[in-house]
């Protein structure tokens, strides 16, 4: 890719915002970024078991998951809705699910309307990419 953060080709930027689509290029980590997730940290974290269960499907997986947290808590999609999560590696996307659209807060919320639920797998590759 080679582009300056937000890591994306200006010219492409500007045509899905052309199209309409709505281009996030600062969003919060939902599933990184906690102090205890350093290089030298091994402390299991409710966040880091979560992120852990999600990558054994894969990397598309968790970030078709995350897409959707941040689209919510960017308050550019409405919540508890069904939507499609897409997802993949740093080599394009590879993952697919339907999902209801939650806040990172609520994703195992007693009120089972308003928690995550990964309702179908669309498309998911047999070989994972991991990093290790």
């Amino acid at each position: 890719m080679g582009f300056d953060w937000p890591c994306m080709d200006p010219s492409a930027k500007e045509e899905l915002e052309d199209l309409g689509v709505i281009v996030l290029d600062s969003a919060p980590f939902v599933l990184h970024g906690s102090l205890y997730e350093g290089p030298d940290a091994d402390i299991p974290t409710p966040t880091k078991t979560f992120r852990d269960t999600l990558y054994a499907f894969g990397q598309g997986m968790k970030v078709a998951v995350e897409v959707v947290l941040c689209a919510v808590e960017c308050g550019v999609l409405e919540p508890y809705k069904d939507v499609i999560g897409v997802g993949g590696s740093g080599d394009g996307a590879d993952t697919a699910i339907v999902l209801r659209s939650t806040f990172p807060g609520t994703v195992f919320s007693r009120d089972k309307t308003k928690r995550l639920e990964i309702k179908e797998l669309l498309a998911m590759p047999l070989e994972k990419k991991w990093w290790d």
